[in-house]
């Protein structure tokens, strides 16, 4: 197993991704890495059962309605609990603050005996629909492309099963993985894990709970004094903003920054003015300033909610969350962070 030490949100990940040479199922006909990458989705019927069997297969998906028992596994971090990101886990450190002469300290209390482990069983003597779907990818693809290029490419087979048989034959989600499959489609499944950190090694932050308080009075009394509708608006940018920060996929990712930007400045419109000119306020510069800046992002959005691509660059996504950040901040806070401003006014193109 491998360790891998990144920096990320002020924790570093302690285990990115197992190497795809651990993993379950292989035989003789079918070693591990020999085959194609692909990814698997399975769902139990809700009492619905299909007679004869229904094997469908193309060269690249292959859809099975039938009865009989599934396979499943992954990776157990017994301590881990979910992070903010799907696909990410903490083991969380444990503490109390205790009155040392006459002060008040933090004791941590970490346990270093990280354990990790693999699972798998046999779901018995079920009715379900399986999808074994194999991208057009490299088989040095990473965890998250296959999950992500997987779920895009068999979302619309999924809703065309749901609109014609009803929400009782993909009722319940039994499994979710990626690994790689052959000609005669036998399942090899990578064992791998979600990214883990441990809460110990992040860098130890102290808030004065008086101070906060006051600022939450504050905040808070501020916010009872909004109007219904600027109030209905950073409630909806407010939800696209925690949908953004958890979800993995890119294309998503993106989609819901933009739809934060949306909700707050471009009211009754289609026009990206109202967001141009609300940088320039805030930055103190021309509405004309932002033009190569916001522009391109809504060419971006246009290109990929109406399904030409599913092309989005990192840089792409971060200009969306650092502006989608600055409106959020300057609506529901009135205070912007020196930082944050000087991200914002790095997006403009040198002149």
């Amino acid at each position: 197993m491998k360790v891998f030490l990144t920096a990320g949100n002020n924790l570093r990940i302690l285990l990115k991704n197992m190497a795809p040479t651990h993993g379950k199922n292989a035989d003789d006909d079918h070693p591990i890495g020999s085959g194609k990458p692909a990814y698997r989705i399975v769902y139990k019927t809700l009492r619905t059962v299909t007679h004869p069997y229904v094997v469908l297969e193309w060269p690249n998906f292959r859809v099975s309605i039938a009865n009989g028992d599934i396979n499943r596994g992954g990776l157990t971090v017994p301590d881990a609990i979910p992070a903010r990101n799907q696909r990410h886990r903490v083991i969380p450190e444990h503490g109390r603050i205790m009155r040392i002469d006459n002060s008040n300290s933090y004791m941590s209390c970490p346990d270093l005996r990280y354990t990790f482990s693999g699972w798998k069983e046999n779901v018995r003597a079920l009715c379900y629909v399986e999808i074994i779907y194999v991208p057009e990818l490299s088989k040095n693809v990473s965890i998250e492309e296959l999950y992500s290029v997987g779920r895009s490419s068999v979302a619309d087979l999924k809703a065309l099963l749901d609109l014609k048989y009803g929400p009782r034959l993909l009722a319940m989600p039994i499994t979710e993985e990626v690994g790689e499959t052959f000609d005669d489609w036998h399942w090899n499944r990578h064992i791998h894990s979600s990214k883990i950190s441990a809460e110990t090694q992040a860098t130890f932050k102290s808030i004065n709970g008086n101070e906060m308080i006051k600022d939450l009075q504050r905040l808070l009394n501020r916010r009872m004094d909004f109007g219904e509708r600027m109030l209905r608006r950073i409630k909806l940018a407010s939800q696209w903003y925690w949908m953004a920060d958890a979800e993995p996929d890119q294309v998503m990712r993106f989609t819901y920054w933009r739809l934060t930007i949306e909700a707050l400045e471009m009211v009754d419109t289609t026009n990206i003015a109202p967001v141009r000119d609300r940088l320039a306020e805030l930055c103190g510069n021309s509405s004309n300033d932002w033009v190569r800046v916001v522009g391109p992002l809504y060419g971006v959005r246009s290109v990929l909610l109406h399904g030409n691509s599913r092309d989005v660059t990192e840089q792409s996504i971060k200009t969306a969350e650092i502006i989608a950040r600055i409106l959020l901040h300057s609506r529901l806070l009135d205070e912007i962070p020196a930082d944050l401003t000087d991200k914002v006014r790095a997006l403009l193109p040198s002149r």
